[in-house]
């Protein structure tokens, strides 16, 4: 059985999450209260992207396997077309790390979810509103009830300054 690219993209995953959760049980130089917090998101999102990719894999090559004959003109325009909504997906996901790098968690959340909301067009209300749930709910579960500190940017936003 031959694998598609996709197969190779969900493996590359799942050992880069085995990486990530190896070096997160490997952070270390802080106080051991400090340590468990500071490991917690890495950790939670290293398993979920090495379990989720995982599963990606295993369906891919379960469909790939029951797959049969050469492919027709057909199924190469619904490979163009998967590969184009695959493109899209990276690219999204690489806009919502550039946007995390710049202006920090909070703010980044709600500009690349009301920019995702926007690009499928929803309404400025609904944009605006599940903007603002999606960085409701990262600060108050991480900041505020957790009391982690979430990355804030490059750009320091002085509106962080308020925030409790």
């Amino acid at each position: 059985m031959k694998m598609k690219g996709s197969s190779y993209f969900f493996l590359v995953l799942v050992l880069l999450g085995i990486v990530l959760i190896y070096v997160t049980f490997r952070l270390t130089g802080l106080t051991q209260v400090q340590t468990t917090y500071a490991r917690l998101l890495p950790m939670i999102m290293s398993i979920g992207l090495a379990v989720f990719a995982a599963l990606g894999l295993f369906v891919e090559l379960r469909k790939r396997a029951t797959e049969e004959g050469p492919a027709g003109e057909e199924e190469t325009g619904e490979r163009r077309a998967e590969a184009k909504r695959e493109m899209e997906t990276i690219a999204w996901v690489i806009g919502y790390l550039v946007l995390i790098y710049i202006i920090g968690f909070v703010l980044g959340s709600f500009l690349w979810v009301g920019a995702y909301f926007k690009a499928h067009n929803h309404g400025w209300i609904t944009t605006i509103g599940w903007g603002l749930v999606s960085a409701m709910l990262l600060y108050l579960c991480f900041d505020f009830l957790l009391g982690v500190d979430l990355y804030e940017g490059v750009f320091y936003i002085p509106l962080y300054a308020y925030l409790p």
